[in-house]
């Protein structure tokens, strides 16, 4: 097997659980902010599944236009102030580089992929923001540090819906 046939198999694996790990962090993050707010602001806890193309809900954090980086400074400042774990705010430059950047690699027949991110532009010039070499270690260590972060969100989600039992 040469390593295009490995690579083939295994990058869309571990960038597909990448991409899952970042939506359902996201999704927690939004939850548990959510919980945060004042009760009679809260959505129905089936409100997604009933919702259809053009339904119109209330504004919380679950319906926000919001972006990764505004939830994850949020919730970090809530977990600052109870003393509580807080998730590496790099997940965030990991969510703009997924969205927004490009993403490439020198030779077709071999890895690895490079991941480059261009800023705004200024006038007729544009910068690059950042690049990242995109091993097979590299994606598994962006996957195991977003779970970890998801880890983070669904212990405080936890303590939440307890104090709502008490």
């Amino acid at each position: 097997m040469n390593a295009y046939d490995t690579t083939a198999r295994t990058f869309p694996c571990g960038l597909g659980s990448l991409v899952s790990n970042l939506l359902q962090l996201e999704f927690a993050l939004r939850v548990s902010l959510h919980l945060d707010e004042p009760k009679e602001q809260w959505l129905a806890y089936d409100t997604f599944r009933r919702a259809t193309a053009g339904s119109t809900l209330p504004l919380t954090r679950l319906t926000s236009w919001e972006n990764l980086g505004d939830l994850v400074r949020d919730f970090n400042a809530g977990q600052r102030a109870r003393g509580a774990m807080l998730i590496d705010e790099g997940v965030i430059e990991l969510r703009h580089m997924l969205a927004h950047g490009r993403i490439t690699q020198e030779s077709m027949d071999s890895p690895p992929y490079f991941f480059v991110r261009f800023a705004k532009p200024a006038g007729d010039r544009v910068t690059v923001e950042s690049r990242q070499t995109v091993t097979l270690e590299w994606l598994e260590e962006q996957v195991r540090r977003t779970y970890r972060a998801g880890v983070t969100v669904w212990a405080r989600i936890d303590e939440q819906r307890k104090s709502l039992l008490t």
